[in-house]
């Protein structure tokens, strides 16, 4: 089970990596 902050988190580092291209 995944919890909302993983998710969170995950979707914060998604941002910075799509920035970072």
């Amino acid at each position: 089970q995944q919890s909302k902050s993983d998710s969170y988190i995950i979707n914060e580092l998604e941002k910075v990596f799509i920035k970072n291209l």
